[in-house]
């Protein structure tokens, strides 16, 4: 079993299931990512630097494709990253940034002994195809806290889509043709966002420091990476 493989099925134990079958194959080194294109680096810098940072390994899991990124370290064993395999042909009505990853880098679907900055923590889905199917128009559900303000949602549910999913329902999204990323939560805790305009409390929000994709995948990059 590859070394990497088998203390990430640790962290992460739901891999370890009798139901799950993997087989992952040996992990190559550092450098053995590259981007598909030359706009992947010039948009990500950060997040094409993390990436030619990892060890890389080919797994099937379930009879699915994916490439497993791992970073070891000395003191606190590795941290990973399991990855759909690229798109071959990215769907309609993303972002053109997501567009331009998407065929680098298929997102990621779990982690394991990231940082606790890491804004993926917890998340099921994070830039992936599969999540970008869904748009923002859920927020039907919580019209009642807008009208209870007197407020209307302030945003055209269509023209969003999400970019990642959190276990309990927050979920970060982005404009189709601006990029501009918006934060939803209805249980928010959380120290560095701030409430969108014309929002109630426990809806939308804004990301410091992440007003845009790029913004948000080169945030999650730098944040992965601190030891």
């Amino acid at each position: 079993m590859n070394p990497y493989w088998k203390q990430f099925i640790e962290e992460v134990t739901w891999y370890a299931e009798p139901h799950k079958t993997a087989v992952v194959g040996p992990s190559e080194l550092p450098g053995s990512w590259a981007p598909k294109s030359a706009d992947f680096a010039r948009l990500f810098p950060e997040f094409s630097r993390v990436l030619q940072t990892a060890y890389v390994a080919g797994a099937v899991v379930c009879d699915r494709p994916y490439q497993f990124f791992t970073w070891p370290s000395d003191g606190s064993g590795c941290r990973s990253w399991l990855s759909p395999l690229p798109s071959f042909a990215t769907p309609s009505g993303l972002f053109r940034d997501h567009e331009v990853l998407l065929g680098s880098f298929g997102g990621i679907i779990e982690s394991s002994n990231g940082p606790d900055v890491w804004w993926g923590a917890g998340h099921n889905d994070v830039l992936t195809e599969q999540e970008a199917q869904r748009d923002a128009t859920f927020l039907s559900y919580c019209a009642w806290a807008f009208e209870r303000e007197a407020l209307t949602i302030p945003i055209n549910p269509e023209q969003f889509y999400s970019i990642a999913a959190e276990a309990s329902f927050e979920i970060t999204l982005c404009h189709r043709t601006t990029g501009e990323v918006i934060f939803f939560s209805n249980d928010c805790v959380r120290d560095d966002v701030e409430v969108y305009p014309g929002c109630p409390e426990l809806t939308l929000y804004r990301l410091n420091g992440a007003p845009t994709f790029r913004d948000y995948v080169e945030t999650i990059a730098r944040q992965w990476a601190v030891v």
